[in-house]
């Protein structure tokens, strides 16, 4: 009944339009004691020739139920595990503080599972954020900005790593100017700068570079290229390291730390800009990281 009105609605808009209508209602299937409710999807078309409504009804209840799992998921992540980890860090962290004169033992092992719960910590929060940005729920903050400029904030945010590894970052070519969301292009910049290092041998250097590209005469794109050193990747693993959980097979402890959903969340970033994420790699020669955006 709830869904009556606005199906006939729908309906009667579809015999006006020259296009598509889509919508979805809920039908009842089956009598008595045996009727169901399903949640279908409607594609009605108007057939000017047979004067004629052309309906195609996909049962998508499966679908509905597989949504409400993973809200109901997500919402566990977020209030049942989050909130008593996020207050064990803080008991931690308050009996490791100067205020307890503890054991170097006992202290070791406090350290150890504050590690841990800040990496336990850190993948709840990826995840959460990658659901919020593939359900369109992010939103960006533009202003304009330069590439250097990007380059700049995420340089700094990965500078002690690289010189743990010994690796040098640098910036070369011209600065372009447009506009986006800084702080998650920062976010994007210093992932992808994170992971050369990682993948890079001692002494090597990860380089940045900027390409405005004129696809046509009303659009134009900034490309940023994050190149490296490092050992590559193989051509079956290229497909599958921009989604969740999706690692290239580590060498050591270095290389396998990680969620495997940064990566994810740079597609999400950079895609909510209407832009396009993407690598070049050959194996033993390195790899090239880049991402697009419009210009404006």
């Amino acid at each position: 009944e709830e869904d009556r009105e606005n199906l006939v609605a729908k309906l009667e808009e579809a015999e006006t339009s020259a296009s598509e209508v889509r919508f979805e209602a809920k039908i009842r299937s089956g009598e008595g004691s045996s009727t169901i409710w399903l949640d279908t999807a409607w594609s009605v078309t108007w057939s000017t020739s047979n004067s004629s409504l052309y309906c195609v009804i996909s049962d998508i209840s499966a679908r509905k139920k597989l949504e409400q799992l993973k809200r109901d998921f997500v919402a566990m992540l977020s209030h049942d595990l989050r909130t008593p980890l996020s207050s064990v860090q803080a008991s931690l962290e308050l009996v490791s503080s100067e205020h307890f004169q503890l054991p170097d033992n006992a202290l070791k092992y406090i350290n150890r599972a504050e590690r841990g719960l800040q990496l336990s910590l850190a993948l709840i929060n990826q995840l959460l954020e990658i659901e919020k940005m593939e359900s369109g729920v992010i939103s960006l903050s533009l202003d304009a900005l330069s590439t250097e400029e990007l380059f700049n904030k995420a340089s700094y945010s990965v500078a002690s790593l690289a010189e743990s590894r010994k690796v040098k970052i640098s910036y070369e070519g011209q600065s372009i100017e447009f506009v986006g969301d800084s702080e998650r292009l920062v976010q994007v910049l210093i992932n992808l700068l994170g992971n050369a290092i990682k993948f890079s041998d001692d002494h090597s250097k990860v380089t940045v570079t900027a390409e405005l590209q004129h696809v046509s005469d009303d659009c134009a794109i900034t490309r940023i290229n994050v190149t490296d050193e490092g050992r590559g990747i193989p051509n079956e693993n290229i497909d599958q390291i921009f989604e969740r959980f999706q690692q290239v097979n580590p060498r050591n402890d270095k290389e396998k730390s990680g969620t495997g959903l940064g990566l994810a969340i740079c597609k999400a970033i950079v895609e909510a800009h209407g832009g396009r994420i993407g690598v070049n790699s050959q194996v033993g020669r390195g790899s090239t990281f880049w991402f697009e955006i419009p210009l404006s």
